[in-house]
């Protein structure tokens, strides 16, 4: 990785200075570009240029020739692809990181262009908001190479299976632990800030422990009770409850139209039976309405009496009178029903009704919120979207949706919002967010708020002002991988975890990188990451497990991992956590194999064959290379049950863990 090379931030919004605050980091020199820089924020001597970002003097003033990469953040798709190319222009080595929607495009851009990545802050989001309203076990999910990854929670219980088993010795399959958040915080607190592989080894599980396990796998749907009679009356309820809210709200002109055409209908044929009844024929009332609904129906008095000719006029007037009228409202009716029909047919019917209980309310279906909805979905989550506007029968078809505005508590009713698991409040207006979740709050206590903002320090207050509340800031959150993004790192995904942004992140290996060389569990617990998938020179992708920390990064293998943002800028200047661990071998016993140990320590310690056998010969030893815990843990336990008696020692002597550890 780079140092001491600048990145350009243009457009200095709610983003933009985010993302310079986490920049600052990385300990790399930043300037920026703005039209009109805001004086009273303090930016930590970043050099600013006040101009266009498109145009190519005020880019050569800002020093692009001299920029490792430039961060295009307005608001304007258009303003950033036309600056991404005035910059590569001007240098045609230049990082190009840039704030857009338009991904057909730019993919376009990225293969002309070469070395430029898009990301688009509130997809990016997204998933966090989703997950923020649920109390489910699981924590996030993200996808790499259409493989599903899974973060979820597990308490320990009393006849729970890993009651007693060390931390480092969980083994789950296709599975990883990435946090052990013990029970008693007063006795072993969590690291701050979360660190991955933190705990101190072995410490065992105990009851009440909570473990953070990344797997791999697919997205188990929940269990769903069989629907019995309850299932039609609920129906039942749901649609007279509909019909009467529409009817309260006012209907509209087609609606309107049929009910004064069925009103004339009714009317007609009481005055047709009157006149019947009453007129010249004087028919009893049974047979006058039998001959005005004949005559409504398109029939003929010749049908209804023998001789026709000889009656008086003034039935002849009324039958044709009768028949234009029923003919015109009839077609009427006729073709409202059928459009009716059809639209229930092809646009209605892909809508299900909203969901009764244990769902989650997304409120706004703008990108944000129509993100929300599918990552739900994809977890088999019942969701139901609240929108004033229309919502094309094309988005997300399946999707329950309640048209009007969710500050309206009778639109939250009917959304279900006493029986809801979870709210999202994301539409595009900050204040509209709040006053929602503060509603949904007064109205369902006990339902979990999400709310959506875009001013960092808005997000301070709202999260005062609800504490129960998980607030996330898009701009803070989308911030992160514009930075990174920033440095060369390309950033697959972006979700929270115990409060704090986690990066989805892949690496291609240079022969200058700080990664070429180490074994991964020198990366995963020397930077506090987690290397999820690796990719060697074969070409064949494999998720990683504990039992392939050993493996070497060669130029040219691709890795992809987990990281916060400090993870990533320690990577960025290649500063690994100290070794805090010293690893004695002390004898072998009469049942080990020498063949087998000296295996070992070639491929989890760095020996040599003739080390390891010269190492073997003159016992004790102690372990020259400085080990991490987790693995140094690993390392003693494999070794212990091969024969060779060991000791675990912490070099901070005033936490010494000195003793033997009792394996096996």
């Amino acid at each position: 990785m780079a140092d001491g090379q600048t990145v350009l931030v243009c457009g200095l919004g709610r983003i933009g200075l985010e993302c310079i605050k986490a920049l600052r980091g990385y300990r790399v020199p930043v300037r920026a570009i703005d039209l009109n820089p805001p004086a009273e924020v303090e930016l930590d001597g970043a050099a600013i240029t006040q101009g266009d970002f498109r145009r190519p003097e005020i880019l050569q003033r800002a020093g692009i020739a001299q920029c490792r990469s430039i961060v295009l953040l307005a608001d304007d798709t258009a303003s950033n692809v036309e600056g991404a190319l005035a910059a590569r222009r001007l240098n045609p080595q230049v990082r190009l990181v840039l704030r857009g929607e338009q991904q057909s495009l730019h993919g376009l851009l990225s293969k002309q262009l070469g070395n430029l990545v898009v990301y688009e802050p509130n997809l990016m989001a997204a998933p966090a908001f989703a997950f923020a309203a649920l109390d489910s076990h699981i924590l996030a999910h993200f996808y790499i190479d259409n493989q599903l990854f899974q973060v979820f929670e597990h308490t320990i219980e009393e006849d729970d299976a890993l009651l007693g088993v060390a931390v480092e010795h969980t083994h789950l399959p296709k599975s990883q632990v990435l946090l052990h958040l013990p029970t008693s915080p007063s006795e072993e607190a969590p690291p701050a800030p979360m660190e991955f592989y933190g705990w101190q080894p072995g410490r065992p599980m105990r009851l009440g422990d909570r473990v953070v396990v990344l797997t791999a796998g697919r997205p188990r749907r929940p269990v769903r009770n069989e629907r019995g009679p309850e299932g039609f009356l609920e129906n039942a309820r749901w649609m007279l409850h509909t019909l009467h809210r529409r009817l309260g709200a006012g209907l509209s002109r087609p609606a309107k139209v049929a009910l004064w055409g069925t009103g004339a209908l009714c009317a007609l044929l009481a005055v047709s039976v009157a006149s019947f009844a009453l007129g010249p024929l004087q028919l009893r009332p049974s047979e006058a309405f039998r001959v005005a609904l004949l005559l409504l129906s398109g029939g003929h008095l010749a049908d209804a009496f023998d001789p026709f000719i000889g009656l008086d006029p003034s039935v002849y007037w009324l039958e044709l009178v009768l028949v234009v009228v029923s003919t015109v409202l009839t077609a009427v009716l006729y073709a409202l029903l059928t459009d009716r029909l059809l639209t229930a047919r092809f646009l209605l019917a892909r809508r299900p009704h909203p969901p009764t209980r244990d769902h989650v309310i997304v409120a706004g279906l703008g990108t944000t919120g129509e993100r929300i909805a599918s990552v739900l979905q994809r977890m088999y989550r019942p969701v139901v979207a609240v929108d004033r506007d229309r919502v094309e029968p094309h988005v997300l078809p399946k999707l329950s949706i309640v048209h009007g505005s969710a500050t309206d508590a009778q639109i939250l009713a009917d959304a279900n919002l006493g029986q809801a698991h979870g709210i999202v409040a994301a539409t595009a207006d900050d204040l509209q967010n709040v006053e929602i979740a503060l509603l949904a709050t007064s109205l369902n206590p006990d339902c979990r708020v999400a709310v959506r903002t875009f001013d960092p320090r808005f997000t301070e207050n709202v999260s005062f002002l609800l504490p129960d509340a998980k607030v996330l800031c898009v701009s803070s959150l989308a911030a992160t991988a514009y930075a990174a993004a920033a440095l060369g790192e390309h950033v697959l995904g972006l979700f929270q975890l115990q409060g704090e942004p986690v990066l989805v992140v892949e690496y291609t290996i240079a022969a200058h990188d700080s990664l070429v060389r180490h074994p991964l569990w020198e990366i995963a617990e020397g930077y506090s990451v987690v290397p999820v998938l690796y990719q060697g020179q074969d070409g064949r992708a494999r998720v990683l497990t504990p039992d392939d920390t050993t493996t070497r990064l060669c130029s040219g293998d691709r890795l992809v991992v987990l990281a916060t943002p400090p993870a990533l800028e320690a990577i960025e200047r290649g500063e690994m956590r100290p070794r805090d661990y010293e690893l004695h071998l002390e004898t072998l016993r009469p049942y080990a194999e020498p063949l087998q140990v000296v295996g070992i320590l070639a491929n989890r310690l760095g020996y040599s064959l003739e080390q390891a056998r010269a190492t073997l010969a003159r016992l004790p030893q102690t372990v020259p290379l400085g080990l991490y815990g987790v693995h140094a843990a690993r390392t003693q336990r494999l070794l212990h049950a091969n024969g060779v008696q060991t000791r675990l020692e912490r070099r901070d002597h005033q936490q010494a863990h000195s003793t033997s550890l009792a394996l096996g």
